[in-house]
């Protein structure tokens, strides 16, 4: 099976197509800079698959209860929970009883945003699926990462891609 994914550092075959998307845990590719304002500008238009809106992927559907997280090569059998707090969805990663990840997002009608995870809160929200998009498509953001009462600039390219999904 095929899905559009954007860096995603965990495998899950417990969890729906529509979810894959929301695996986003070590945010590899945002680093800090010097920025003044706010952006997201497109960089490569994709020639893959045409993805309409976010009812074609539904990234904010119920995961289901069970994942298993890859970091630096190691599985991590984690507990999946979620919680909505409108406008946004919270999944929460838990290994062992323990509270191991709590994750962020917002869904609006044109994008699938990254609000906080690890600890990092991004402003504006990073826009890790952009509707209408074709898979290929690739942008980059600017803005604030923010941890407890200190920000600083950062940036991100986000590229989509095609990628085999096990469920």
């Amino acid at each position: 099976m095929k899905a559009a994914r954007t860096r995603a550092p965990i495998t899950n075959p417990g969890l729906s197509l529509s979810c894959f998307v929301l695996a986003f845990f070590a945010l590899p590719f945002c680093s800090g800079c010097q920025g003044s304002k706010p952006e997201s500008e497109l960089v490569t238009k994709g020639t893959g698959a045409y993805i309409g809106s976010q009812k074609d992927l539904k990234p904010d559907d119920d995961p289901g209860v069970k994942a298993k997280m890859v970091m630096s090569g190691m599985v991590i059998p984690v507990d999946v929970k979620t919680k909505t707090i409108a406008p946004d969805f919270a999944i929460d990663l838990w290994y062992e009883g323990e509270l191991f990840e709590e994750e962020q997002y917002r869904t609006t009608p044109n994008e699938f945003q990254l609000v906080n995870a690890a600890g990092e809160t991004y402003a504006p929200p990073i826009p890790l699926l952009r509707y209408p998009m074709n898979v290929g498509d690739a942008w980059k953001w600017s803005g604030q990462m923010i941890t407890g009462p200190v920000g600083r600039g950062a940036k991100a390219t986000i590229r989509t891609q095609d990628d085999k999904v096990d469920m």
